[in-house]
């Protein structure tokens, strides 16, 4: 996770080097076990932040 300086704030930054999942960037900060979700080529999919 990068999180970066956007337009509206700060944005977050998720990027997967393997073809497992899809990269995706949130506007908001993420939050300890809230679920957020993807679309990507293969259909949606489910991320669940594990922040320790």
């Amino acid at each position: 996770m990068q999180a970066k300086k956007e337009k509206g704030g700060m944005a977050y930054d998720f990027e997967f080097y393997s073809h497992l999942h899809p990269s995706f960037l949130i506007t908001h900060a993420p939050v300890d076990g809230a679920v957020e979700n993807v679309d990507s080529i293969d259909g949606q999919q489910q991320f669940k932040f594990k922040l320790d």
